[in-house]
């Protein structure tokens, strides 16, 4: 049996129903391991983004196996987007609890100090993240400050976690 491991969708307007369809398909289909998904300028927006979000803990949900065969979603590339705020809400609140994802970019959107400090979530407890991008947003000072000091305090954080912001990595 051959299984879709690797995504890419550059430029494609996907609407909502392609969206659901994406999400239902290829993020819970039971026969798809997929390790990397790339939607760049998709114009995802919040709506798309909440959708996979919700194919993220429904991920989660399974406690790591399905069927047997454990969750497999590596990186997850969400760029020039349209998403703002409530999607990298929903986003976070999905990711801190994904048990295998260690990159995520959401560069190039709109998210701004509110969405960053929802996106501490991420940073307190996901431990397998390695890589964080939020770089070319509407963040900060406030929201990075909110950043840098969650991976500081978190017990959970990855040793060698990444958030790059701006132009700052810390």
């Amino acid at each position: 049996t051959r299984l879709l491991t690797n995504l890419c969708l550059v430029r494609v307007i996907l609407g909502p129903s392609t969206i659901s369809y994406l999400c239902q398909s290829i993020l819970e289909g039971e026969h798809c391991r997929l390790k990397h998904l790339f939607c760049k300028s998709n114009n995802l927006g919040d709506l798309g983004a909440t959708k996979i979000a919700r194919s993220l803990s429904k991920q989660d949900s399974t406690s790591k196996v399905r069927n047997g065969v454990a969750s497999t979603l590596v990186s997850l590339w969400l760029d020039q987007n349209e998403i703002h705020d409530k999607g990298a809400t929903d986003l976070g609140n999905a990711i801190a609890e994904h048990p295998t994802l260690e990159i995520v970019s959401l560069s190039k959107n709109h998210i701004t100090d509110k969405g960053a400090v929802a996106m501490t979530v991420v940073v307190k407890k996901n431990s397998t993240l390695k890589q964080l991008n939020l770089t070319d947003n509407l963040i900060v000072g406030p929201g990075n400050d909110a950043l840098h000091q969650a991976s500081r305090e978190s017990d959970a954080v990855a040793e060698n976690l990444t958030i790059i912001c701006g132009t700052q990595i810390q």
